[in-house]
């Protein structure tokens, strides 16, 4: 009875010990939030309140095929309180993965792509006090204050107002393929990805100002795989995370930059999957492989973590 309480004692001795030394060697500027699940949280998005994240879990059963019994599947809708740093689940399916794609301008709803929902796959939208979604539309690419949808279809970007019932075109400046990332608060930049074709081993990103209807190409590098290029809501900073493989590991790396390109920095954290900005665009909420984090913008952007020498 004795050495088994002193195996216990020496295991909970380590265990503080590997806690603490995580939480120091973490970079000044960004903290653990103790609590949240990393594995399977996904396409986090803050509230224009600032009250809340909504994001969803999505972890698709493991098949049973050398006696492994992996993770129940989960399609969760979870709602995270930015006072407490506290989960809670909001709608729990057994079928169809959620991918949050827009807050209503009042914080009291939010949409969500939601596949092999009960009208198929689409946008639907959910009330904050009420979990019975509503379906809105089969496009994705929803704008902040959903009247908007942008999709790439063939040379075109197309953009459908519902309110006027138009579709506006726009010429894409090179064949390939271009998915929409996403849109800027005040909805007149759109964010785009670019691959030139399947065997490509990058990807760049484009901006569309769509007052002038001119595509400008933000990234140009034959390094990296690029994805989620998201406008920070004051409109000053752009970030995004960059992918590539190597022979011997696999990087990825969360980029925030000065839209006008004069500054860049590597958030000093590696294997960053999703990311949200606040709405006063000063922290972010980060998802990465070990754990959730918050990281506190005006530490990290005022060290020297930037690649060029203007840069603070």
């Amino acid at each position: 009875m004795q050495v088994n309480k002193i195996k216990c004692l020496v295991i909970f001795v380590f265990l503080t010990a590997c806690t603490q030394v995580r939480s120091v060697t973490l970079p000044e500027g960004i903290s653990l939030l103790e609590g949240i699940e990393p594995f399977g949280l996904q396409s986090p998005i803050w509230s224009p309140d600032g009250k809340r994240i909504v994001a969803s879990y999505v972890i698709q059963a493991m098949p049973d095929l050398i006696g492994f019994f992996g993770p129940e599947p989960r399609h969760d809708i979870v709602l995270i309180d930015t006072d407490t740093w506290t989960t809670s689940i909001f709608v729990h399916e057994n079928a169809g993965n959620f991918m949050a794609e827009a807050w209503s301008p009042d914080s009291k709803s939010f949409a969500m792509f939601w596949s092999d929902g009960p009208n198929g796959s689409g946008i639907y939208v959910f009330e904050v006090d009420d979990a019975e979604p509503s379906y809105v539309s089969d496009f994705w690419g929803i704008s902040p204050d959903w009247t908007k949808y942008a999709v790439a279809n063939n040379s075109y970007l197309e953009v459908s107002n519902t309110e006027a019932e138009t579709i506006n075109k726009f010429k894409l400046p090179a064949e390939g393929s271009w998915t929409v990332s996403a849109w800027s608060i005040d909805m007149k930049v759109l964010t785009l990805i670019y691959r030139e074709n399947e065997e490509a081993r990058f990807e760049n990103i484009y901006l569309l100002d769509l007052e002038t209807a001119k595509f400008s190409q933000f990234t140009n590098d034959d390094q990296y795989f690029k994805n989620t290029a998201i406008i920070s809501p004051n409109g000053k900073l752009i970030a995004y995370r960059t992918t590539r493989f190597t022979e011997k590991h696999f990087e990825i790396k969360l980029i925030i930059s000065r839209l006008d390109q004069s500054c860049e920095w590597t958030v000093p954290l590696d294997n960053i999957h999703y990311f949200a900005w606040s709405p006063d665009s000063q922290r972010m909420f980060l998802i990465g492989n070990e754990g959730v984090y918050l990281a506190d913008l005006n530490v990290i952007l005022n060290h020297d973590f930037s690649n060029r020498n203007e840069c603070p």
